[in-house]
């Protein structure tokens, strides 16, 4: 019976892991799809409509290509069969690091709300994904979180003010990292850090465990 559950629990493990790997995929799939079909939009007159016509797809389908990368295999094969011979190429792989982080993006937002509709479900930004990133690799960020705690629970006014004077240094590390990332600056609060290191840090966890250490690094 024992070995009977332990198959069980593994099972369940290998089609979790399964499923994170699909929606991986998924969203790394959608920077180069978006790149697609804004290539084949413009050579097709550089309308949703006139690609629609000539691509056999709604103006719907090319909408939802160019915003958020839904692109089939038999939309993919009509656009090489109808614009290959004029001249289209596919548009080259987007920067590995922006494939990475849509498709962690996506692999969370199946963990934190596995049963919903994909499109309905939650998902970082691209900014918080940078914020959430640094806050990961951050060693101090969950002692201060701890440091403050404790601080509330003793009932020291000095020890509070030590420990946020912590907690907002390390929020200001954080931050600075992530800006540093996406070249430009990013304000996250305290509370907001707290609230994305709440919500996302398991889900974060479990993806790093389950997506190859290649395509998981963030550093």
């Amino acid at each position: 019976m024992r070995r009977n559950r332990e198959k069980s629990l593994g099972n369940e493990g290998d089609s979790r892991r399964a499923a994170i790997l699909k929606n991986f995929r998924c969203g790394a799939r959608r920077p180069w799809c978006r790149e697609i079909w804004k290539s084949a939009v413009k050579a097709c007159g550089g309308t949703q409509d006139a690609a629609a016509q000539r691509l056999f797809v709604t103006t719907s389908a090319v909408s939802e290509g160019l915003q958020h990368g839904r692109l089939s295999i038999e939309t993919l094969v009509v656009m090489m069969a109808e614009l290959s011979p004029h001249g289209w190429r596919l548009p080259k792989l987007p920067p590995r690091e922006e494939m990475m982080e849509e498709g962690l993006i996506e692999a969370m937002a199946f963990l934190l709300e596995p049963t919903a509709s994909p499109r309905k479900r939650r998902r970082l930004s691209r900014d918080d994904f940078s914020i959430l990133a640094a806050l990961m690799a951050d060693r101090e960020w969950s002692k201060a979180l701890a440091d403050h705690e404790w601080a509330l629970a003793s009932g020291s006014d000095d020890r509070l003010r030590r420990a946020e004077a912590k907690l907002t240094a390390s929020a200001g590390r954080i931050t600075a990292a992530a800006s540093r990332r996406r070249d430009r600056r990013i304000n996250h609060s305290v509370s907001q850090l707290r609230e994305l290191s709440r919500t996302w840090s398991g889900a974060w966890t479990e993806c790093q465990h389950a997506i190859p250490f290649a395509w998981s690094d963030t550093t």
